[in-house]
C-alpha cells in the first residue's frame, strides 16, 4: 500500500471517530433539552423542535460520507460567529410556555424547513465547510442554503418571544454572520466544477429576489 493511500485510510478512520462522538454529542444535547428543563416547558415546541433537529444531525454524522475537501483555519474562523448568534438567541429567549403563539408556529415551520434541508443533504451533511457530493434536490433547488434561511426564521422567532432590548440587534447580528459564513463556505465548495453548475442553475443563495 502507498504511503497516499495510507495516509487516506488514516484520515478516513479518524473522520469515522470523530462523526460517532459528533453523533453522540448531539443525540445527548436532544436528550438534555427534553428532560433538563421544566415540566410545563418539556413538550412545547421551542423545545421539542430544536431536540428533534438535534437527533437528525446525530443520525446524518453516523450516515455521511468522507469529505474530498475541508476548510482552513480562516474558514472555520469566519464561520463559527453564526453558531454564537444562534446559541445567543436561544439563550435569551424566554422560557418555551412563555412563548407567543404565532412564534411558536412559525418556529415549528423553520425547524420542519431545516429538517427537510438536512435529510435531502443526506450522506453530504456537514457542520463545517466541506466538499462532499453537491446536491441539487428538495429545498436545494430554491436557493443554496435553505438550511441557513430555516435558520434565520427560527432565530427571527426566538427575538420575538423576547422582551429584551437586545432582540433586533441579535437578529442583526445573526444574519450577518450567516450571510459572512456562506460567503466563505462557497469558497470552498467553488472549487468543484459542479458546485459551479449548480450555482449556475440556482442563482440565489439565501432570499430569493433579493440575495
Amino acid at each position: 500500500m502507498t504511503d497516499a493511500a495510507q495516509q487516506y485510510n488514516r484520515r478516513v478512520v479518524n473522520e469515522r471517530i470523530e462523526n460517532t462522538l459528533a453523533a453522540l454529542m448531539f443525540v445527548g444535547w436532544a436528550v438534555m433539552r427534553c428532560t433538563v428543563c421544566q415540566p410545563e416547558d418539556r413538550w412545547t415546541v421551542p423545545q421539542l423542535v430544536p431536540a428533534a433537529l438535534h437527533l437528525v444531525i446525530g443520525l446524518l454524522f453516523l450516515l455521511r460520507r468522507s469529505s474530498l475537501l475541508r476548510a482552513d483555519a480562516l474558514t472555520l474562523a469566519c464561520c463559527l460567529p453564526s453558531f454564537v448568534a444562534g446559541g445567543l438567541a436561544m439563550k435569551l429567549a424566554p422560557v418555551s410556555s412563555q412563548w407567543p403563539g404565532y412564534a411558536q408556529a412559525v418556529f415549528a415551520i423553520g425547524g420542519l424547513g431545516a429538517a427537510i434541508g438536512l435529510i435531502s443533504l443526506g450522506k453530504s451533511f456537514a457542520v463545517f465547510p466541506a466538499l462532499r457530493t453537491v446536491v441539487t434536490r428538495g429545498p436545494f433547488r430554491l436557493i443554496r442554503h435553505p438550511i441557513y434561511f430555516s435558520e434565520l426564521v427560527m432565530i427571527l422567532c426566538c427575538c420575538l418571544a423576547m422582551t429584551s432590548q437586545w432582540k433586533w440587534p441579535i437578529l442583526v447580528f445573526a444574519l450577518a454572520t450567516i450571510v459572512l459564513r456562506i460567503i466563505w463556505e462557497e469558497r470552498v465548495l467553488r472549487s468543484s466544477p459542479q458546485y459551479l453548475k449548480f450555482c449556475n442553475d440556482v442563482g440565489w443563495r439565501l432570499i430569493p429576489g433579493l440575495w
